[in-house]
């Protein structure tokens, strides 16, 4: 809504649903439902967090590689691993000069920990 773009935080959770289907040869076509879930990335919405994450089966973490992770970042992660979820972390805006310093000193990586 207008308030999220006045902020630019995500305040309310969102959800895009993908339809799947593998092409591997060597199994039938298996077809998914993937539903990606935008959660607020603030921690004043913490509890918005942990309700999506007790209904998902993965976690995707984008992680600004110039910025490096903020505490709401480390939240969904510590929350994820705790109720045994295995995060996959991408690290996006890689390509700017900002990013360059951080990622070859392993910064952004560090951060996470």
């Amino acid at each position: 809504g207008e308030l999220e773009k006045e902020r630019g935080i995500t305040i309310t959770s969102k959800v895009t649903r993908l339809n799947y289907t593998s092409t591997n040869t060597d199994l039938s076509n298996e077809s998914y439902v993937i539903n990606v879930v935008d959660t607020p990335g603030h921690a004043d919405f913490a509890g918005e967090v942990d309700r999506v994450l007790s209904t998902v089966d993965g976690v995707v973490l984008v992680v600004d590689a110039g910025e490096g992770p903020k505490s709401q970042t480390k939240y969904v992660l510590s929350r994820a691993l705790s109720l045994g979820l295995v995060p996959i972390v991408v690290l996006n805006k890689a390509d700017r000069l900002e990013s360059l310093g951080r990622l070859e000193g392993g910064e952004t990586e560090l951060d996470l920990m």
